[in-house]
């Protein structure tokens, strides 16, 4: 290897480890500069269904962000606020929290009669059974591990549902939170591995080369005489 190529290489090298460093800088930069953006939400609230206790007349209904149109509780919409922010280098954290005015949604649930159903009596004919009681719960259903809420979380086949008893008075709110991977920056990293991994092997080689034109036996060289 010629000198003026070997002072080329290491030039490239040079440049590859100070590229690198600049990319760990604006990482650094980029972790101290973390913002917060915040957004405003609206759903619907739906009807899921109702399980009832006969022992002692009690009627939970189950009610859901998402639903279908027959579902759809009439008058109510919910209104929350959505806050993304990054979490670390490598992570985005998405907050969203929904106010909830649980009398309104006793209202529109009891409105569906949901106190009452019909039922087969013993001799195959049917009556109507009346309920007393009222719990409505917020029904989150979801298949990632990731996404937490403020309920009580249960497995549910390959996935999970959370449960958030609303007591009947008052506001409460519906919290969901979920931790997502910050794509970009992963990619960056690899290719910034790549680099740092190049850099490395680059160096390497110069070194053995250096090694074994030292280990060559040197040409001397006579002037020659008169």
């Amino acid at each position: 290897m010629t000198k003026t190529r070997q002072k080329g290489i290491i030039r490239a090298t040079g440049a590859i480890f100070v590229a690198l460093v600049c990319l760990i800088m604006l990482f650094s930069l980029a972790a101290c500069d973390e913002k917060e953006e915040a957004s405003s939400v609206r759903y619907g609230l739906y009807l899921a269904g109702c399980t009832y206790d006969d022992e002692t007349l009690t009627v939970t209904a189950h009610v859901s962000i998402s639903g279908t149109a027959e579902q759809r509780l009439d008058g109510l919409t919910l209104e929350g606020v959505r806050v993304f922010k990054g979490e670390g280098l490598f992570y985005n954290r998405t907050n969203i929290t929904v106010a909830l005015d649980v009398p309104a949604i006793y209202d529109a649930v009891s409105k569906r009669g949901v106190l009452e159903r019909t039922v087969r009596d013993e001799d195959g004919g049917e009556s109507v059974k009346k309920y007393q009681s009222l719990q409505v719960v917020m029904r989150y259903a979801t298949i990632y591990k990731s996404i937490v809420t403020n309920g009580t979380r249960h497995p549910s086949g390959s996935g999970y549902v959370d449960i958030l008893p609303l007591d009947g008075e008052g506001a409460q709110e519906f919290e969901i939170s979920q931790r997502s991977q910050n794509t970009a920056n992963w990619y960056t990293l690899l290719v910034a591995a790549g680099i740092a991994l190049f850099a490395a092997l680059m160096g390497a080689y110069l070194a053995h080369m250096h090694k074994k034109e030292k280990a060559l036996p040197q040409e001397e060289t006579y002037a020659e005489k008169d």
